[in-house]
């Protein structure tokens, strides 16, 4: 019933869909959403250290835009230092999550290392 409301009904704003999946958990709804709602989603999830949420969308959906690649690792990057050391360890390398890398680099084309991360701490 649900995804009937989300697909057939008026469009999910950000206020909606950040109450539903962040507050209510109904994490399924991310892939109905679209790109620019997720994208503020998992950088939601980065902040306030929702990792099961944030594996899943980033698991379970995909983003295209190129826009959408740079605000995600931006947010990665400016992240907490544990949540970057458990993004980097559980993600980066996850075949579910092969674009993940894209976000992982840097605009200059540098991976960050565990050993850069720790030094920001």
């Amino acid at each position: 019933m649900l995804r009937w409301l989300v697909e057939h009904g008026p469009p999910v704003g950000l206020p909606v869909a950040m109450k539903l999946v962040m507050e209510f958990g109904y994490v399924e709804i991310a892939s109905w959403l679209s790109e620019d709602i997720r994208v503020q989603i998992v950088l939601e999830a980065l902040q306030t250290d929702k990792r099961e949420l944030l594996c899943w969308v980033l698991m379970r959906t995909q983003f295209d835009c190129e826009e959408s690649f740079r605000l995600i690792r931006d947010g990665v990057q400016c992240a907490p230092n544990t949540m970057l050391l458990w993004f980097q360890e559980n993600l980066v390398d996850s075949t579910e999550c092969k674009w993940c890398p894209t976000i992982w680099q840097s605009e200059e084309s540098e991976v960050l290392r565990p050993a850069k991360i720790r030094r920001r701490q």
